[in-house]
């Protein structure tokens, strides 16, 4: 049977409000590059109903969310609306089933599920009903509790309480064919919280574009010759702006610069109302909001990705990489996995990133480039592996 293949996520083009929509698009557009028949599928607000569209050559169909409101827009919900989302969402049932029966009609019989918030864990249950092989990327903890995005990973993850909690998904998560993680560290903390013990199991980085990144888009030193730290990113407390901002402002003013990219200083005075009256006093801190990444990483020597919490894969610190940047990254998650310590990167064991930005800036001439090889986290190579995968839950 000719295999025709369907990359489901919550959102998609053009509400791009994460790293999985990214890579969806990247896994797809890579996938239709090498002759795949491959489309994705996502979730519209209930009142944009169904949508179809062609984007980089490949179809990307959504359908309307069965529930009382699109989770991913900025309008701020009472608490009893939220409860209500969240109890429709731990077996919305006629989402499932509406999202079945589409892709039966559509004849697609592999599914690449990423993010199922809204088509709920019942979703794969349903699939396999209908018949549809399975191939689940965890690219976050929605299978788990809101806890793991904090609790250390060898922390105590089954208490009696943990293990209710997280009952319905992990009975529906075993109806899973093969399940991937986007980083080593996902795989075993799944695994340390008692899932996936009888499926096939894999470990495949986000892909990334090398072109996007040559030396035509990579023009460096725009950054008036002084040594540049940057952040690029949504913010929020748990991706660690503060402690950036903490450690920076411990060197003179104006000795270096750092860029933040994807809020302005309005959405900082909002998160952190207590970090103003430093941030007064500074001269060398810029807010750029909205920006081209490309345009972000070549007005920068050095990218920090302070994360706070566990951070799946995090996206930032491999591009960076691919970029040439310097970077620092903390040691939440699957972070450090992308380091070679010392060579492409610095990683921080505390929140006090001061020693490793000091380091970096002071020793630019010391640095020699050393061969390491990023073939893991090209998307030819990642494309390759879920193509592996699929033939895998078709067996």
């Amino acid at each position: 049977m000719p295999r025709k293949i369907a990359i489901y996520n919550l959102n998609s083009f053009p509400e791009m409000s994460g790293g999985s929509e990214i890579s969806c698009i990247e896994l797809a557009t890579q996938l239709k590059k090498q002759g795949e028949d491959v489309s994705i599928i996502a979730l519209n607000a209930f009142k944009k109903g169904f949508s179809k569209f062609t984007y980089n050559d490949f179809e990307i169909f959504k359908l309307p969310l069965l529930n009382i409101y699109w989770p991913t827009s900025n309008v701020k919900r009472s608490i009893f609306k939220k409860i209500i989302w969240n109890v429709i969402d731990v077996a919305n049932i006629p989402m499932s089933i509406m999202l079945c029966l589409f892709l039966r009609k559509e004849g697609f019989n592999i599914i690449h599920t990423n993010n199922i918030k809204g088509a709920s864990p019942w979703f794969f249950p349903f699939l396999k009903l209908f018949g549809i092989n399975v191939v689940h990327t965890t690219r976050d903890f929605y299978l788990l509790d809101s806890g793991a995005w904090y609790r250390d990973i060898e922390d105590r993850h089954n208490s009696l309480k943990l293990k209710i909690s997280r009952f319905n998904k992990r009975i529906c998560s075993s109806f899973i064919d093969v399940v991937v993680f986007n980083s080593k560290y996902m795989q075993d903390y799944h695994v340390k919280c008692g899932y996936f013990k009888k499926q096939k199991k894999h470990v495949i980085y986000n892909g990334f574009n090398p072109e996007i990144y040559s030396e035509d888009n990579n023009k460096k030193d725009k950054s008036n010759g002084k040594y540049t730290f940057g952040y690029i990113g949504r913010l929020s407390k748990e991706k660690g702006v503060d402690d950036l901002f903490n450690s920076f402002i411990r060197f003179k003013n104006n000795e270096y610069q750092l860029v933040i990219a994807g809020a302005t200083e309005v959405d900082f005075d909002n998160i952190y109302p207590d970090l103003m009256k430093k941030l007064e006093v500074r001269t060398d801190i810029v807010f750029l909001g909205i920006v081209n990444s490309l345009d972000f990483y070549n007005n920068v020597n050095c990218v920090v990705v302070p994360s706070k919490y566990n951070e799946p894969f995090g996206r930032v610190a491999m591009e960076s990489i691919f970029m040439g940047k310097d970077v620092i990254v903390s040691n939440k998650g699957g972070l450090p996995e992308q380091i070679v310590e010392g060579v492409n990167g610095l990683i921080c064991k505390n929140h006090d990133y001061y020693d490793q930005m000091n380091y970096l800036a002071n020793n630019i001439k010391q640095k020699k480039d050393v061969p390491i090889s990023t073939t893991v986290f090209t998307i030819c190579y990642s494309a390759n592996k879920y193509l592996e995968a699929y033939a895998e839950a078709c067996k």
